[in-house]
């Protein structure tokens, strides 16, 4: 690092009143951003060869690693070459389980040395890129498998998009590891995607469909600015959020604030879901700063919507207005760390032949920790998804009779849903049962009791018909193979016309 740097940002730090590792984490960041329109512009791959990306982009995030995390980078570094040393030398047959099993048991043993030694979890530390490390190297892993052991009749349509049938070279894993557009806050870019990035196949000729139903085709490449200063403006409103609102509304007013605690039960209602609302400001803003600091570089474009526009959220974590306006638990948490859900299914759910659900869960557990409210909120989150797909099953019908009605039972769910969520993702700001069991017992277990009563009380309904699966699964098939009415790019995306089916 240049000297004086770090004096200057404990100087800044001092005068802004951030820890340390904020305005290190601050710093980092701006620079990637303006690294990034350096990487789309000068190191275009039109301009310079894949090893000149891959050195560039692999070279300034191993940088930025040792700077800011110092010896406790080598946990990832740990983290990301002993799974490669097991990809490189043993069977594709089995090698992914080990990966697997190696990077989650070691992240895992970090995870539990940092709960044992009472570190502060909100610390910018070594935590956060490991976890994002751990989905890289085990996606990867599994993708080789699929490639090199399997024929494409054999997998899944998300299977047959990620599988890689060429093991990476030295340069090419670290520049995937440790590029430094998603090194601290990811998210996650599969291999297939970012090797296309690297290499120029994501700007190849596109086909898109004019209003008069012709095709045309678009040769230049796409334009980022208009996407990257809108996620840019949304970052900052976020950011002023979190500097305005969230001290005067805390997460943990909800336990420590007497006012709300001895309030009454529709104050602490009104209070928990304003202050959850307010929270997850600061998760809008690493993602989407993150998003748009993958678009600057020219990651991130995911083809064309079916009036031409580009979309720019190949690599996007959240979608907020897909999460703000959702009316169903499942709606929303498939809105929420979208790709991390995309390396659950693809590394887990996909692949074990029963209970699948539960391993699921305790994957997902795992990787996020081990503190007690981490588990409070995967258990009442399934608990709470399986009572709203009971109400959408059993009452929803009644509400279908009228565009009125129809309305009234959105404002119903929507309500109903950011409550719900509010009430059980508290304990993951939580941590600790002894403040959990406060929070619930101020709560008097009101939203567990209701929902405990409409699972008892309402009816399971049957699942639909074998013959509707299948369709399903062939219009799930065509949109990955990109063989669609619509329009496919170069890797396989698309916009799937099911209208054409029916």
């Amino acid at each position: 690092m240049a000297p004086g740097l770090w004096s200057l940002m404990q100087h800044a730090s001092g005068r802004v009143g951030l820890r340390l590792d904020e305005v290190n984490f601050v710093f980092f960041q701006v620079c990637s951003l303006i690294l990034a329109v350096i990487f789309r512009v000068v190191l275009h791959p039109h301009n310079v060869s894949a090893t000149t990306r891959h050195l560039v982009a692999a070279s300034f995030g191993l940088y930025i690693g040792w700077y800011s995390y110092s010896w406790s980078f080598l946990h990832l570094l740990a983290q990301a070459f002993i799974p490669y040393i097991m990809m490189r030398t043993m069977s594709p047959r089995v090698m992914h389980k080990f990966v697997l099993t190696f990077a989650i048991v070691y992240m895992s043993a970090v995870h539990i040395s940092q709960q044992v030694k009472n570190v502060n979890i909100y610390l910018m530390d070594h935590i956060g890129p490991m976890m994002v490390m751990t989905e890289k190297v085990t996606s990867l892993a599994f993708s080789l498998h699929d490639g090199l052991t399997k024929d494409d009749n054999e997998l899944s349509p998300l299977q047959k998009k990620m599988a890689t049938k060429k093991m990476p070279t030295i340069l090419e894993y670290c520049s995937y590891i440790f590029y430094f557009q998603a090194l601290v806050v990811g998210p996650v870019c599969f291999y297939n995607n970012y090797i296309d990035f690297i290499e120029g196949r994501h700007i190849v000729p596109y086909v898109i469909k004019s209003k008069d139903g012709k095709d045309i085709v678009v040769h230049k490449e796409p334009p980022v600015w208009k996407a990257v200063l809108g996620k840019l403006l949304f970052s900052v409103a976020m950011v002023t959020i979190m500097i305005t609102l969230i001290p005067r509304y805390p997460l943990m007013g909800n336990v420590y604030n007497p006012e709300v605690f001895n309030g009454s039960l529709l104050y602490k209602l009104f209070y928990l879901w304003l202050s959850v609302e307010i929270g997850k400001s600061k998760y809008f803003y690493a993602w989407i700063f993150a998003d748009a600091m993958n678009n600057a570089s020219g990651l991130g474009f995911n083809g064309y919507d079916d009036k031409g526009n580009p979309k720019w959220d190949l690599v996007t974590n959240v979608d907020v207005k897909g999460f703000e306006t959702a009316t169903s638990l499942k709606v929303l948490i498939d809105c929420w760390n979208k790709q991390t859900n995309i390396w659950l299914r693809y590394v887990c759910y996909d692949r074990v032949p029963f209970q699948r659900m539960m391993f699921t869960f305790i994957l997902s557990s795992i990787w996020h920790g081990f503190y007690p409210g981490y588990f409070w909120t995967f258990i009442q989150g399934a608990y709470f998804t399986a009572a709203g797909r009971k109400v959408r099953q059993n009452i929803r019908p009644y509400f279908q009779g009228s565009r009125k009605m129809q309305v009234f039972y959105d404002i119903l769910t929507w309500c109903g849903t950011h409550m719900s969520l509010a009430y059980f993702i508290l304990p993951f700001t939580l941590l600790q049962n002894g403040l959990i069991f406060d929070f619930f017992w101020s709560m008097y277990f009101s939203l567990t009791i209701v929902v405990t009563v409409l699972l008892l009380c309402l009816p399971v309904k049957k699942r639909p018909t074998k013959k509707v699966s299948e369709d399903m699964n062939v219009i799930e098939d065509a949109k990955a193979s990109g063989n669609g009415h619509l329009v496919v790019n170069g890797n396989g995306n698309g916009t799937w016309d099911a209208k054409k089916r029916q």
